[in-house]
């Protein structure tokens, strides 16, 4: 059957309606018209037969459950929250935990050293900015300053006054001398036998320029003097009759083509520059820092 006011479909037998708590059986009920529709919004509204559930009027049958059910809903939420309150907490209080105990571990580690006692003999040393300038102004003092008689003594090498490089021959081989080094430029000297002298105006020879010999066909051996450090490229290519030449083992570049065309032997000592250079290129190589005996 319907129900008289709101029109839902109960149970024959029920005593009120499930929906609005209307009583059924009553002369009151049977003289009001039945609702044959209701709206939508009061079939689905929650909150509206929530309401309904809960009049005054209500059996105590109906009513009882839910009360029931709505004290264990608000049991269960005031849990969540009591169990997201407690964790936060927890969180928190370790991470104040380790905030506060970590510089007292810190400070327990490191060990503490006591300043040596004060006596006599020993001066105590100055402990503040004052005391140190204090200190150094003190023993800055000249002896004339201090009541003394005699000047400070000047110390420290001379001063060296700057040169600008320039070209100079010497045994028919043309140097750049620069501050600090002089390089072998090129070779005018026609001798079979070229010894590079090891420096020039007090400068020491540390480099051979490129092409420095090349196409010198008179050039047999030549000898290179210890400290110097490069040999330019192709500065013996085409030198045709070259025999030896001694690479110092300061050498530590050789330039690209260096030898071209050049069938020589590498005069060095072993696990050296050059001695890997000709392991590298094929040329021919002795152990030694001399040349030989010209005659042949």
């Amino acid at each position: 059957m319907r129900c008289p006011k709101c029109g839902a479909f109960i149970r024959d037998d029920s005593k009120f309606c499930n929906y609005c708590g209307e009583i059924l059986n009553t002369r009151e009920s049977a003289a009001r018209p039945i609702i044959t529709s209701r709206p939508r919004e009061e079939i689905f509204d929650v909150a509206t037969t929530v309401r309904r559930d809960l009049s005054p009027d209500m059996p105590k049958e109906v009513r009882r459950p839910v009360v029931i059910a709505a004290i264990i809903a608000a049991t269960v939420l005031l849990a969540a929250v009591s169990l997201i309150v407690f964790t936060a907490m927890r969180r928190n209080q370790r991470t104040v935990v380790n905030v506060v105990t970590s510089p007292i571990e810190t400070e327990s580690t490191v060990p503490t050293t006591e300043a040596p006692p004060v006596t006599e003999e020993t001066e105590p040393e100055p402990h503040s900015i004052e005391d140190v300038t204090k200190t150094d102004a003190a023993s800055s003092e000249t002896p004339a300053e201090s009541g003394g008689s005699e000047p400070p003594e000047e110390t420290g090498a001379p001063e060296t006054e700057p040169f600008d490089p320039y070209e100079t021959e010497e045994g028919g081989l043309v140097f750049r001398v620069e501050p600090g080094k002089a390089v072998l430029l090129k070779s005018g000297n026609e001798d079979a036998v070229v010894y590079v002298p090891a420096e020039i105006d007090g400068q020491p020879v540390r480099a051979v320029a490129e092409e420095a010999f090349i196409g010198q066909l008179t050039l047999q051996r030549v000898c290179l003097r210890e400290g110097v450090r490069s040999i330019g490229a192709r500065a013996f290519k085409e030198c045709l009759n070259l025999k030896e030449v001694v690479i110092p083992d300061s050498v530590s570049e050789i330039g690209e083509d260096a030898f071209l065309n050049a069938d020589f032997t590498i005069v060095s000592h072993t696990n050296t520059y050059a001695y890997e250079y000709a392991g590298r290129t094929g040329y021919d190589w002795r152990e030694g820092d001399a040349l030989t005996e010209t005659g042949e």
